[in-house]
């Protein structure tokens, strides 16, 4: 992991309890969140595994979970994961960096990397 990649994980770090308070349960208050997504769970439907980078607290994973998306999340942030694995403990989290993804080619459905947006 590079020292850019640290300064990233040191930020998300100190701000991951908040984060995952203020963006619980975000999608749906969202339509378009939920607009999006919909259409990406109905382009995957029947095939698997999907994967969340920069899954934060897991909100983006847990939606998908409910529409029926076998999916787990990766984030830099060991904090940020912390919450995810206690706000959602069904989903598979692990610590990476998605500039050096660590499964093979092909062996996923889909990626999902979906940023909180601000309306």
């Amino acid at each position: 992991m590079g020292q850019n990649s640290r300064k990233v994980e040191s930020r998300y770090d100190k701000i991951a309890k908040e984060w995952a308070e203020a963006f619980s349960g975000e999608h749906e208050k969202k339509r378009k969140d939920r607009e999006i997504l919909g259409r990406f769970a109905q382009k995957i439907e029947g095939r698997k595994p999907v994967r969340d980078l920069g899954c934060g607290p897991g909100n983006t994973s847990k939606y998908l979970k409910d529409l029926g998306i076998e999916i787990s999340g990766m984030d830099l942030s060991e904090i940020m994961l912390e919450q995810a694995v206690r706000l959602h403990p069904e989903i598979h989290f692990r610590k990476g960096d998605i500039l050096d993804l660590p499964f093979e080619t092909d062996s996923i459905a889909g990626i999902v990397a979906f940023t909180q947006l601000f309306t």
